[in-house]
C-alpha cells in the first residue's frame, strides 16, 4: 500500500510551478454529417504546449515522470508536445504534437496585429479601432463597485449567460446556484428599498429647502413594505431583471432590436449603453486570448534602404475558396481564414470599366494554371476573438510599392540592385565641356553636372554597391 504524500509534496503537486493546468473545454461540435472528428485540429488549443532545450531533448527529458521516446521527439523540427495524461492507467505518458497551434501563434506575432474589442451593431465605424486593453473595456470588477451610469464594458461575470444555456443547464443552475440564496436575496431587496426611499426623501427635502433626513437602514423596512415592493417589481419585468442580474452577476442579454428601432433611437440619441458581449456572450478567458499584447497598429515600419514605409509589411495569403455566387471568397493568412477587404478594391469591382489587369487572378473562379496555387498579398489590420474562440482577422489591400518591397526581402524580386537604364538624349542645354545642364522648360528635373546629381542620391548616402 503506497504511503500518502506529505503536505509539502501535495503543495508542490498542486502549484503552478510543478503542475500543468487543467485542459479547457472544447467548443460544441455539430450534429449529424457536420460532426467534427476527434483527430481534427481544434479551433483553439485545449492543452498546454510544452517544449524543452535541445540538450534535454536529446536524452528524452521533458520534465515529466518518464522520458519520451527519442525516435518521435528528436527527429521533429517542431519540438512542441501537449500532454493529455502524465501518468495514465497504462503507466505511459499520453502526449501528442502541439506544433499546429504553437506555429500559428508565432505567425500571429510576426504579423504585429493588435486584438480589438467587439463593438455594437450600430458602432461599426469603431470596429478594429478599440483595443481590448483599454480601461473602458478591460474590466473584471463587480457591478457594485461601479457607477450605475458608467459606460465601462466588463467581460467577466460570476453568473452564466442565460441566452446560451439549454433547458437542462438552466434547471441545474436554478437548483444549485439560485434556490439556496432566497434569504440573501430578501436582504438584498431590503437594502435596495431602503436606498430608494432614502433617495426619494432626500430629493423631496432638497426641493422644499428643508434639512436632509437621516438615511434609512434595511431594518427600517417592514415585511409589509417589502411585500408591496416585490408586487411592484413583478409588474415591472425590466426592473426585476435588472435587480436579479445585479444580485447574481449575470452576463448581460441584448434586447431584441429591429432596424427601425435602431434608426429611431439613433436620431433621438437615446441609444442605451449595452455591453457588446450581450450579443454573442462573454468570452471564457480574457478577450485578447493571449494572442497579442499590442494596443494599436499605429506604428511605422522603417526599411533599412527605403526608409519609413506607408504600409505595414504585407503577408502572402492563399486563396482557399473562390467566389461562389453570393458567398464571398475565403483567404488563408498565417493559419487563419479571412475574407476579402471591403470597398472598391482589386477584390471587388463596382464599375464595369475597371482595369482588368488589376484584378486578382484565381479569385472569381479556380484557376489550375497558376503555379503553386492562387495567392495574393494582404496587409493585416486587427483581429477579434469571439466568445467561442473564433479569431476574425481584418485585412486591407496591399499597395504595389509594398508588394515590391516585400518581394525583394523574400528574394523574389530585385529593385535596389537592378541596372539603371541609360538616360535618353534630350534637348537640354550643354555647357562648353559637354555636361548636360538643366533644360529651361523642364524645371522639375534635377540639374546634372558631370553625370552626378546635385541633390542627395543613393551614392551620396553610401548605399551604392
Amino acid at each position: 500500500m503506497a504511503a500518502r504524500p506529505s503536505r509539502g509534496a501535495s503543495l508542490l503537486r498542486t502549484s503552478r510551478m510543478f503542475s500543468m493546468p487543467q485542459p479547457l473545454r472544447g467548443s460544441e461540435s455539430g450534429l449529424g454529417l457536420h460532426r467534427q472528428p476527434k483527430t481534427a485540429t481544434t479551433a483553439f488549443p485545449l492543452h498546454l504546449s510544452v517544449t524543452t532545450p535541445e540538450t534535454s531533448r536529446s536524452t528524452g527529458d521533458w520534465g515529466f515522470k518518464r522520458p519520451l521516446p527519442l525516435r518521435q521527439t528528436t527527429k521533429s523540427s517542431t519540438p512542441f508536445v501537449r500532454v493529455k495524461q502524465v501518468d495514465s492507467i497504462e503507466a505511459i505518458t499520453d502526449y501528442g504534437s502541439a506544433a499546429g497551434h504553437t506555429l500559428t501563434l508565432e505567425k500571429f506575432h510576426e504579423m504585429n496585429m493588435p486584438v480589438s474589442a467587439p463593438v455594437l451593431r450600430y458602432e461599426k465605424q469603431k470596429e478594429g479601432k478599440v483595443s481590448v486593453f483599454e480601461e473602458s473595456s478591460d474590466r473584471t470588477v463587480s457591478p457594485a463597485s461601479l457607477d450605475t451610469n458608467s459606460k465601462s464594458r466588463r467581460w467577466k461575470f460570476d453568473g452564466p449567460w442565460l441566452a446560451g444555456l439549454s433547458e437542462e443547464e438552466f434547471a441545474r443552475f436554478l437548483k444549485k446556484k439560485v434556490r439556496s440564496r432566497r434569504a440573501e436575496f430578501r436582504q438584498f431587496l431590503h437594502q435596495r428599498r431602503a436606498d430608494e426611499l432614502s433617495h426619494a426623501a432626500s430629493q423631496k427635502a432638497m426641493d422644499l429647502g428643508a434639512d436632509q433626513p437621516p438615511r434609512l437602514s434595511p431594518s427600517d423596512i417592514s415585511d409589509e413594505q417589502l411585500s408591496e415592493y416585490i408586487r411592484s417589481l413583478r409588474a415591472d419585468r425590466g426592473a426585476l431583471y435588472a435587480l436579479i442580474t445585479q444580485f447574481l452577476d449575470l452576463a448581460p442579454i441584448a434586447a431584441p432590436q429591429t432596424s427601425t428601432n435602431v434608426w429611431t433611437n439613433s436620431l433621438s440619441e437615446t441609444l442605451p449603453v449595452v455591453n457588446p458581449y450581450a450579443q454573442g456572450g462573454p468570452p471564457i478567458c480574457h478577450p485578447s486570448a493571449g494572442l497579442s499584447y499590442l494596443r494599436t497598429s499605429s506604428f511605422v515600419e522603417n526599411h533599412p534602404l527605403y526608409g519609413p514605409q506607408k504600409q505595414h509589411s504585407p503577408v502572402l495569403s492563399r486563396i482557399l475558396s473562390p467566389q461562389r455566387g453570393p458567398e464571398s471568397p475565403k483567404l488563408g493568412m498565417g493559419g487563419f481564414v479571412t475574407e476579402v477587404p471591403p470597398g472598391t478594391t482589386s477584390f471587388f469591382h463596382r464599375y464595369r470599366d475597371y482595369d482588368a489587369q488589376s484584378k486578382v487572378q484565381g479569385l472569381a473562379s479556380f484557376d489550375p494554371t497558376i503555379s503553386g496555387g492562387a495567392s495574393v498579398y494582404l496587409v493585416p489590420q486587427s483581429a477579434k476573438v469571439s466568445w467561442n474562440g473564433k479569431v476574425t482577422v481584418k485585412v486591407d489591400e496591399a499597395t504595389a510599392e509594398a508588394q515590391l518591397v516585400k518581394k525583394e526581402l523574400s528574394g523574389n524580386a530585385e529593385i535596389y540592385g537592378e541596372k539603371k537604364r541609360a538616360p535618353r538624349e534630350d534637348l537640354g542645354v550643354r555647357d562648353m565641356s559637354g555636361d548636360r545642364l538643366l533644360h529651361p522648360r523642364r524645371t522639375s528635373r534635377r540639374p546634372y553636372f558631370g553625370g552626378k546629381s546635385v541633390l542627395g542620391s543613393s551614392k551620396s548616402y553610401g548605399l551604392e554597391r
